[in-house]
Formats: C-alpha cells, sequence, structure tokens
C-alpha cells in the first residue's frame, strides 16, 4: 500500500495552489491538514470511518468513487491528521460562474475521540484559506440547526446566516 507523500507548508507555501501535483499539509500544532490527492487504501478506509460519524445514512465511499473525487478539478479533500491518523475530513467544491466564483464547504467531521480540540476550526480555516487563494468571493454551507457546536464555530468564523431558501430534489 502506498500512502501518497505530502509536504509541510508555512503560511505563505500554504497560498500556492493545487498545480504543483502534490499533497498539501499545514502543521496545526502535532496535527496538519493535507489536500487528498492521490489515492491510497488507508485514506479510504480513513474517509469511511469518519463518515458515518457524519451521516448515519450514508454509504461508504468505495475506492472508484474516491478516485473520481480527487481527479475533480472542482472538489478539494482535505484531512487532519494526527499520531498517523486521519482524524477530521472536510470538502471544498470551488466553481466558476457567470456572476463570481463561489466556493460550497460540505462534509465536516472530525472523529468523536478528538472533538473539542479545535480541529474542525483549523480544518475550516485551511478550507477558507484555500477558497480564498483560488479567487472564491464567497463560502457557503449549510448546517442544521440541531447542530448547535458546529453552528456556533461557523458564527465565530464569520459565516452569517443567509435569508434564503435550501430546495433538494433527488435523482
Amino acid at each position: 500500500m502506498t500512502v501518497p507523500k505530502h509536504k509541510t507548508l508555512n503560511q505563505k507555501t500554504l497560498r500556492k495552489q493545487k498545480a504543483t501535483g502534490q499533497l498539501i499539509s499545514m502543521p496545526v500544532a502535532d496535527e496538519h491538514i493535507i489536500e487528498v490527492q492521490n489515492y491510497s487504501e488507508k485514506i479510504c478506509e480513513s474517509i469511511n470511518h469518519l463518515i458515518p460519524q457524519l451521516s448515519e445514512t450514508a454509504k461508504p465511499l468505495s475506492a472508484g468513487q474516491l478516485k473520481k473525487l480527487i481527479n475533480s478539478e472542482n472538489t478539494h479533500l482535505f484531512l487532519a491528521k494526527a499520531e498517523g491518523n486521519f482524524i477530521g475530513m472536510v470538502t471544498l467544491i470551488i466553481v466558476k460562474i457567470p456572476t463570481a466564483t463561489r466556493a460550497l464547504i460540505e462534509d465536516l467531521v472530525v472523529d468523536k475521540n478528538f472533538l473539542w480540540q479545535k480541529i474542525g476550526k483549523k480544518l475550516m480555516a485551511f478550507a477558507i484559506d484555500f477558497a480564498r487563494e483560488n479567487g472564491a468571493s464567497t463560502v457557503n454551507l449549510t448546517c442544521a440547526p440541531r447542530r448547535e457546536a458546529a453552528n456556533a464555530l461557523y458564527k465565530k468564523l464569520g459565516f452569517t446566516l443567509r435569508e434564503t431558501n435550501v430546495y433538494k430534489l433527488d435523482v
């Protein structure tokens, strides 16, 4: 099993775009955050360990699905790693539309054994910086009102509640 290499970055290098073709990593105390750009079984297993903590109804990710996600030009999957284990993740989608470049954050989750250690905040900050450096004018996300801690985090990070309707269509 080949685990992708990662490169430790300082704040200046953090601004570097995905074009390097390597994983992007940022030291955060004894953890670091990487952008997944290569498939490995360990990464797939780690994501599948986190998914049930995010959603009881979500299905595990197959190797093929993860490879497609990694190869998507607009999708950026960031993982927090500590002590050799992946302990959190967040997905950032960046899209160019006629009126702007926008970013959307999805699937923020931290392993239940690492809650309250600011891992979620670090993942969010990393994703927001990445969005900003890649031209996004706004970052959007959705969050269920019952997720009080997550909603409090988003407000601390400067997110504001929008007056809008969110619609869903199962296809």
